[in-house]
């Protein structure tokens, strides 16, 4: 277990640093269509929206929140989904992911190709309307649902698979990212206190946490005894007076969830109440997802927020050097994507957005790491 003191040293002085070293039914489903895959743990704002995006530009295979708001997309598509949320479900799903290219969830394909007439989505429109034109593979794909069928526990059958990356990215997404070969790396990426089928109130509960690093730990050694060589991968963040003010606006204008802790009024600035515990907890998210990747994978590398954001190109060129997949496996990218998850990540000095910075900074002054960075 790292020590919270020393895990805020280190991402005090760490800015630079790179790594921590520590469908379908054209291509068989009797082996994985590549040997190599990752799985991504990590936390919110940790530009790993952009990071699959980019990878997945370039060819690759990375499903993007691959366990985000399954019961969200169960319920619109009116799927029974007691048996999706289950642990073994969840952790079939990873082990799966991990064997072949797989939709960003099991419901993906359904979504796309083929939604009922009343599903309707948040903003009111119809989801049959809004999948109505997709490319010509992608609608390739759907036509052949009719024969593999629909993707379901224990998702090992051709319903499960997206051999041309069709589904992986977005459950709405609109055409595939590798039509014409088949990736060289595949795999998943997800919150690290995702649940597998516990109550959402013992979300990062450090004995639910261990539990979950040894059910993947389990994981990734099933897979690679199958032949697949599997590398862990960790996304985290070193600047943790930025990623708390990013989370507090983000929490509050996309999820809509308020605090007690904090303020974020209508021009983005924030009232922060209890800086202590505020901080105090995001070190911890830190301490726990670095702690957690280690136990499923001693051999696990980190990569930070601030060097994606500092050079991708880069970024993805350590992760491809790190998987043992060659270089030339990545194709130029056909599309110049957004940043999706990395802007707004308020990069400005933290007193151009925190309105009692003066309060905070008296508060925070026995915390040193902390302290500096304000």
């Amino acid at each position: 277990m790292y020590d919270l003191s020393l895990v805020l040293l280190l991402l005090a002085s760490l800015g630079e640093a790179r790594w921590n070293h520590g469908g379908n039914s054209s291509l068989s489903m009797d082996e994985p269509s590549t040997s190599r895959s990752i799985l991504v743990l990590k936390d919110a704002r940790t530009g790993s929206t952009w990071f699959c995006l980019e990878m997945n530009e370039r060819g690759q295979h990375i499903q993007q929140e691959s366990l985000l708001n399954w019961d969200e997309g169960l319920d619109m598509l009116k799927i029974p989904k007691d048996k999706y949320l289950s642990r073994s479900s969840r952790a079939a799903w990873v082990e799966q992911s991990l064997l072949r290219p797989m939709p960003k969830n099991p419901y993906a394909i359904q979504a796309s190709c083929a939604p009922p007439a009343n599903a309707v989505l948040e903003n009111g429109r119809h989801l049959s309307e809004k999948m109505g034109n997709v490319d010509a593979v992608k609608k390739e794909v759907c036509d052949s649902l009719e024969e593999v069928g629909i993707c379901a526990p224990p998702y090992t059958s051709n319903a499960c698979a997206d051999l041309h990356g069709c589904f992986q990215q977005d459950t709405l997404q609109r055409t595939c990212y590798h039509k014409d070969q088949a990736s060289a790396l595949h795999g998943l990426s997800f919150s690290y206190a995702e649940l597998f089928g516990e109550d959402a109130k013992l979300r990062i509960e450090p004995d639910l946490l261990q539990n979950h690093a040894e059910l993947l730990k389990t994981t990734v050694k099933k897979v690679r005894d199958q032949g697949v060589n599997t590398k862990v991968l960790v996304q985290a963040r070193t600047n943790i007076v930025r990623w708390t003010i990013s989370k507090m606006v983000h929490s509050v204008r996309v999820n809509g969830r308020s605090s007690h802790r904090f303020t974020v009024h209508d021009d983005d600035t924030i009232t922060i109440d209890e800086p202590e515990m505020l901080f105090e907890a995001n070190a911890a998210r830190v301490t726990q997802l670095i702690t957690m990747g280690m136990r499923v994978d001693p051999t696990m590398k980190v990569m930070f927020y601030e060097d994606i954001a500092r050079n991708i190109d880069r970024s993805i060129a350590d992760v491809m050097e790190h998987c043992e997949v060659p270089a030339s496996s990545l194709r130029a990218a056909e599309t110049e994507t957004e940043k999706d998850n990395c802007q707004e990540q308020h990069e400005k000095m933290p007193k151009d957005y925190i309105r009692n910075f003066d309060e905070v900074l008296e508060k925070m002054k026995d915390y040193p790491c902390i302290h500096r960075q304000l």
